[in-house]
């Protein structure tokens, strides 16, 4: 596991206690997308963009970033959250930010937050704010997972991705500590507004399947070179529950 520069312990392989943590795992996996392939996922929500929002996801990087240009995890409406090396940066409109926080360490999953509120909000990582937003930010059109809308692909894990429309909710809603004092998921037990999404990557029955939300909403991604028998894994920031033969691959956990 990885201690970050706020003492606070990255998810891993802890279990998450009561109701969180063990939970959100018992069904939910990563999906690895790789830049050199531009494996990505794509929606079209309709409507107007949401100026109200949470976005929650988690991820692990296996690639830094180009240093001359930037590795997209999220974007929608022109906002979106990328690195750039291993610096996390947030996207408003056209502008970019640096928030100054180094994604240092390969095997560890970082939790990604960000809460907006009439377009201005807060990003966090591990429950901890590390930037803030001070107007413009929305959530709508064309919502790409693992790139921006051309370009710029994403190398690396992302699990357990929710987005909530109308609703601007803190970590502490998609995440926990555990008693080992680990930052783990736990499972989120609201609702989604109209624009909103979850993606657990729980359904492996097809390489399309990879895209369905299970939030209810039924906006399901369309996937672009990912194939569910590789590219879906049982790597995940928290322990399941399932039954451990010895044969391997069987119980969903964190794997360096």
């Amino acid at each position: 596991m990885s201690v970050l520069s706020t003492n606070t312990l990255a998810g891993s392989a802890g279990q998450g206690s009561g109701s969180g943590g063990g939970g959100a795992a018992n069904d939910s996996r990563s999906v690895r997308f790789d830049q050199g392939v531009t494996s990505r996922l794509t929606y079209t929500l309709s409507g107007t963009a949401s100026t109200t929002y949470t976005w929650s996801f988690w991820l692990k990087t296996t690639l830094k970033a180009s240093a001359s240009q930037y590795s997209h995890m999220f974007n929608s409406n022109s906002n979106g959250l990328a690195l750039y090396g291993d610096i996390l940066y947030i996207f408003n409109g056209a502008h970019n930010t640096g928030t100054g926080y180094v994604l240092r360490d390969p095997s560890a999953w970082y939790h990604v937050v960000l809460k907006v509120t009439a377009g201005a909000g807060t990003l966090y990582v591990n429950n901890v704010a590390v930037q803030t937003l001070t107007s413009g930010s929305s959530f709508g059109a064309t919502v790409n997972i693992g790139r921006w809308s051309s370009g710029y692909h994403f190398n690396g894990y992302l699990a357990d991705i929710h987005a909530v429309d109308g609703q601007a909710l803190d970590p502490t809603d998609f995440g926990e500590y555990d008693t080992n004092n680990v930052w783990v998921p736990k499972s989120y037990s609201g609702t989604y507004g109209t624009k909103g999404f979850k993606l657990d990557f729980s359904d492996t029955s097809s390489n399309s399947a990879i895209g369905t939300d299970s939030s209810g909403n039924s906006h399901d991604f369309t996937v672009t070179n990912l194939t569910a028998a590789s590219d879906v894994l049982i790597d995940y920031p928290a322990n399941g529950s399932q039954t451990d033969t010895g044969a391997g691959g069987e119980v969903i956990g964190n794997y360096a």
